[in-house]
């Protein structure tokens, strides 16, 4: 896989990840902001709204203002409750559409034929009286005082109407800022001043008008609980697309070393082979062309040399098509019961005789009671090859090579250990992977082609067994297989 195709289509795939995340998080906060501003305009109409219900209230319910009212008016029918029905916050402001020097001037009584113009001049003069007696109330004495306890309700009805179920604390002053109330005094004064929620209300006749000062509790958490579910949805969405930009990633670096591993199996394979098949080759040639029929001795080692090395090509390609046959699935095992350190001993005897050529030795130390197991023999013969072979290759000085059995009361335990090179800790975690190969630095003697312990791997697990590995570089590598006494199905 090219190397720059593969930075192009990471830093296009890494660019748009970080674009959609840029995108998410102004989105994000726009939603936020358009929120945070409703819940300011919601605060603010509900503090109007409990401004103007205070003053309704200290209204309606102070007998000496509506008696006030009446004595100034001079009118018998006329209901107070009808100009207050939407009360001013300041008495100055309220306005009516006439006076006692314009009435002539309405335009919408005109509308109501069946009424005298007589009787509509009578009717004006009445209201006029009616607002004259209004403001002459500007001067009036109210004792109305400030009850904390019903302003606190009237906020509540105010916010509850708005739909806001923020929790809050309130403050009361007068119009020289002088805190009357403090609902909780532990938040700083300055805290309530600047809380950006301020209205001022009337309790009616002279008084000077207050102020509710407003400081909502936790008011970030608030709004953002209000557009969680749109956050959640979209942290999901940006987790699923980084998830996913991983995993490309993954498989793309897999592939990549994929490939790699592959191209050198490849190039390891074919000289691999070359060498036998030269071997041969040249020992045809010698017989056929050099005149050795004649010399049985030599003619004898020359068809040993092929058939050893015909062997070899038999084994190298039978281990490919193993490890290709159990990748598909199609590896079929002939289960028997056989005695596993018969086996053992059988396979030592056969590599005996390569490690005794490196002045090496393998020491045997069976000692489980149970040898009894029901496995394949083929393939599981070939498990003590693989290792054992491993073990006479990557020695220092010379292979000294221990295998020994134990066992308990369901599974046998054995252990393949050498003083060879070892391996290191990265190693190990991949020396079961297909195709891999430990780097052996200045050892350039060993060939292979990274499928022997693949293999191994792969016929221990399908007889039900466990095998790791144990390795300090420099100092020796132990296999451990764990085996049950039957075939679990």
């Amino acid at each position: 896989m090219n190397k720059n195709r593969i930075r192009i289509a990471i830093t296009l795939m890494a660019c748009a990840l970080f674009v959609i995340i840029v995108v998410q998080y102004f989105w994000v906060e726009t939603l936020y902001n358009q929120s945070r501003n409703q819940f300011n305009r919601d605060i603010r109409v509900a503090l109007k709204t409990t401004s103007g219900m205070i003053f309704t209230e200290n209204f309606s319910n102070n007998s000496d203002f509506i008696d006030e009212f009446k004595k100034q008016s001079t009118t018998d029918y006329l209901d107070p409750d009808y100009f207050l029905s939407e009360p001013s916050t300041d008495i100055n402001n309220i306005k009516f559409p006439f006076n006692g020097n314009n009435i002539e001037n309405l335009d919408f009584m005109d509308q109501q034929n069946a009424i005298n113009r007589h009787h509509k001049k009578e009717f004006m003069k009445q209201m006029s009286k009616a607002y004259n007696g209004l403001l002459a109330l500007k001067n009036f004495k109210s004792e109305v005082k400030i009850d904390p306890v019903q302003i606190d309700s009237l906020i509540k009805s105010s916010l509850d109407q708005r739909e806001v179920n923020a929790k809050y604390d309130f403050a009361i002053t007068d119009d020289q800022n002088q805190f009357i109330y403090r609902s909780n005094k532990n938040i700083d004064k300055v805290v309530y001043l600047n809380s950006g929620y301020k209205e001022r209300f009337f309790l009616g006749g002279s008084q000077p008008p207050h102020h509710i000062h407003l400081v909502i509790k936790k008011k970030f958490a608030y709004i953002i609980n209000t557009i969680r579910p749109i956050i959640i949805i979209l942290t999901i969405m940006i987790l699923i697309i980084a998830g996913s930009f991983y995993y490309a990633l993954r498989i793309i670096f897999n592939q990549k070393k994929l490939s790699e591993i592959k191209t050198d199996f490849i190039n390891n394979m074919t000289h691999e082979l070359k060498t036998p098949i030269s071997t041969i080759s040249l020992a045809l040639e010698a017989l056929l062309q050099f005149g050795l029929s004649a010399n049985e001795d030599r003619t004898k080692k020359y068809l040993e040399i092929c058939k050893s090395e015909n062997k070899r090509l038999g084994k190298m390609v039978e281990n490919v098509l193993n490890a290709a046959a159990y990748q598909k699935g199609d590896l079929k095992l002939k289960y028997e019961e056989l005695d596993l350190h018969i086996m053992i001993s059988e396979v030592v005897e056969s590599i005996e005789v390569q490690v005794k050529k490196n002045n090496g030795y393998i020491i045997k130390n069976l000692c489980s009671d149970v040898t009894k197991i029901e496995v394949d023999q083929v393939h599981f013969t070939n498990i003590f090859f693989n290792l054992l072979d491993n073990a006479n290759k990557y020695f220092r000085e010379r292979p000294e090579i221990e295998i020994k059995t134990e066992n308990d009361s369901s599974h046998i335990y054995i252990e393949i250990k050498d003083n060879g090179i070892g391996m290191k800790k990265e190693d190990q975690t991949r020396i079961f992977d297909r195709f891999y190969r430990v780097p052996t630095g200045n050892v350039h003697n060993v060939k292979g082609y990274g499928l022997g312990l693949s293999y191994v791997y792969d016929v221990v697990k399908k007889h039900g067994g466990e095998i790791k590995v144990v390795s300090e570089y420099g100092k020796g590598t132990t296999f451990k297989i764990k085996l049950p006494y039957g075939r679990e199905n």
